[in-house]
């Protein structure tokens, strides 16, 4: 013979009964789930009636649970509980997304996750690297890092340092460059950020230079890297993003000096992504990374 199933669980009479033997009063409970007292009585007889047993000796002013009722509630209370918490963690647990270019989420946040994790405890942070700058108004993503011009409003921004790039080129390219009173490029290729267009023609006009006859352009500093290291040409390049490579002697700064321009790392943001002060705290850290990114790179 075989066994009918259960019927539907009884949740909203069972919640009603709940609270009101854990708080020992109708109007209590009332106040708790939103009801009037009158539904919430309304609730327990029909569990009563569906379960052919007495949960509560009703008094004038009180009611006073019956054994079978203060079994029930022994089992239902801790439930509720934990349904509470499982719902409330879930519900505290934002997912934030965090857009970076592959070099900068390589080099300053992989190696730093489980801090940025321990930063905002309450906070799943998704990282995703791109080459092409995100469009935040669309959604998708909530945050970005991108290298360039001050984000425009509404979004939020804050400049996270990383300011200005470095003239570096492989050694034997480098060779090919003359340093001194009279700076000499030679016939060496430009390598380009598309994103950047003007760079070069922004640093050969301070360094009082002719403007470079070849450029080869790139979608990103992963590709002005790569190439430079293969001995493409000249490029420009955040110090942070080719610190490695200045290290290990793959490729050595050309010019010794910074070119500021209006370069900048900027952290930004839907102004609903996050709390101001969560922003803040946000950027601060990861000035913090820059800075010491940077100053790893210098000595």
């Amino acid at each position: 013979m075989q066994r009918s199933k259960p019927g539907p669980l009884p949740l909203a009479a069972l919640r009603a009964f709940e609270a009101a033997a854990r708080l020992g009063s109708f109007r209590d409970a009332a106040a708790e789930v939103a009801l009037t007292a009158s539904a919430i009585s309304h609730h327990v007889r029909g569990l009563e009636a569906l379960l052919g047993v007495r949960l509560f000796h009703r008094g004038h002013r009180h009611v006073v649970l019956t054994e079978t009722g203060a079994q029930l509630a022994g089992d239902l209370t801790p439930a509720f509980a934990a349904i509470s918490s499982a719902f409330h963690a879930r519900r505290s647990a934002r997912v934030v997304r965090l857009s970076a270019a592959p070099l900068f989420a390589a080099q300053i946040l992989m190696p730093r996750l489980d801090e940025l994790a321990e930063l905002f405890p309450d906070m799943t942070i998704e990282l995703e690297s791109a080459i092409a700058p995100v469009d935040l108004a669309a959604g998708k993503h909530d945050l970005a890092l991108r290298f360039g011009p001050r984000p425009a409003p509404p979004l939020a921004a804050a400049e996270i340092g990383g300011a200005g790039v470095v003239m570096v080129a492989a050694p034997q390219i480098a060779a090919k460059v003359t340093v001194g009173p009279s700076l000499q490029l030679g016939h060496v290729p430009m390598l380009t950020l598309t994103l950047h267009p003007n760079a070069w023609a922004d640093v050969c006009h301070l360094l009082g230079v002719e403007s470079p006859r070849k450029e080869l352009f790139f979608d990103s500093y992963d590709g002005v890297l790569r190439a430079a290291e293969g001995g493409r040409g000249l490029a420009l390049i955040p110090r942070i993003v080719c610190q490695d490579q200045l290290a290990q002697g793959a490729l050595v700064q050309v010019v010794e000096r910074t070119f500021e321009g209006h370069w900048r790392y900027w952290l930004a943001g839907r102004p609903d992504a996050l709390t101001a002060s969560q922003f803040q705290r946000l950027a601060r850290w990861l000035s913090a990374q820059v800075e010491s990114a940077v100053s790893t790179a210098v000595l």
